[in-house]
């Protein structure tokens, strides 16, 4: 899954993956998609995480919640 992060019109947007904390960017469920595997390990108690190069952003309690996230780049 990827998500678009949106900025004021000075900023950039970007767009990084949303994984789970127990996959992170290399998902053990090899015979489903990756959406689905970060599905299973959330619904398992894994939490979100937001996948952007080498570095992993926790994402705590947006289960069935849409977000948007603001950062400074």
């Amino acid at each position: 899954m990827a998500a678009a992060i949106g900025f004021s019109q000075s900023d950039q947007t970007l767009t990084r993956t949303i994984s789970d904390a127990m996959c992170g960017s290399k998902h053990m469920m090899t015979n489903v998609s990756l959406a689905q595997c970060v599905r299973e390990c959330v619904k398992g108690g894994s939490d979100y995480d937001l996948i952007s190069g080498d570095k992993v952003y926790m994402l705590k309690g947006i289960a069935n919640s849409s977000i948007r996230l603001r950062a400074r780049v």
